[in-house]
Formats: C-alpha cells, sequence, structure tokens
C-alpha cells in the first residue's frame, strides 16, 4: 500500500458589491393633482419648471411626489406613502411620482 501524494492550493477570492438605487419620474395621471387629502404637503414653489419641481422634490425630505401646473404656476411637493398615489381631477395639473429602481452587482476575482 502506498501513501499517495496530496497537494492543496490556497486562493483568496475578493468579493464586491455595489448596490445602485436610480430614481424614475413617473408621470401618474394629466388633469389631476394628488391633493393634501392624499398625501401630506411638503411645501409649494410658484412659477416652477417640472425640472424645477422634480429636483426640488429630491431636496425636500420625505418628498415621493409632486403636482405640478402645466402652465408654469409652480407645483406642491407631495410625501405619499403609498405608490402610486391616489388624485382627484383638476384642469392643467399633472401627478409626478417617485418610482425607485435598484440594481445590484457582484464582482469576484481571483488573483493570477
Amino acid at each position: 500500500m502506498s501513501n499517495a501524494d496530496t497537494s492543496t492550493t490556497e486562493i483568496t477570492k475578493t468579493e464586491t458589491m455595489q448596490t445602485t438605487t436610480k430614481v424614475v419620474w413617473v408621470k401618474i395621471a394629466s388633469d389631476s393633482v394628488i391633493g393634501d387629502q392624499n398625501c401630506a404637503s411638503g411645501g409649494y414653489v410658484p412659477s416652477a419648471t417640472s425640472s424645477d419641481c422634480e429636483s426640488g422634490c429630491l431636496s425636500v425630505s420625505g418628498c415621493t411626489a409632486v403636482d405640478w401646473n402645466i402652465n408654469g404656476a409652480g407645483c406642491s411637493y407631495r410625501q405619499c406613502t403609498t405608490y402610486p398615489p391616489n388624485y382627484l381631477g383638476q384642469s392643467d395639473w399633472e401627478v409626478w411620482a417617485i418610482k425607485t429602481e435598484t440594481s445590484t452587482t457582484t464582482t469576484i476575482s481571483v488573483p493570477g
């Protein structure tokens, strides 16, 4: 009976995980508003473009949606707990809400 030679190799691997969260604005409804009865108010901005409303909402803690006047007369920031938020009919207004998309990437490195 002979003893077989055994050898072992130890390899160290590095695993890196990166999570990315992307904010996407989704138009929920035209000729509508969320209103105070459906979501808490996070403030009002007069004479705002849709871009102004979106960037402003992102700077307000808890803001998840906006009521935007399509004639540029302003917008209301909304702090909603549901997606999509409930809304009511209102001419010349649009409801926009934040939807987040999360992706995770795992990278494994083994030295050569």
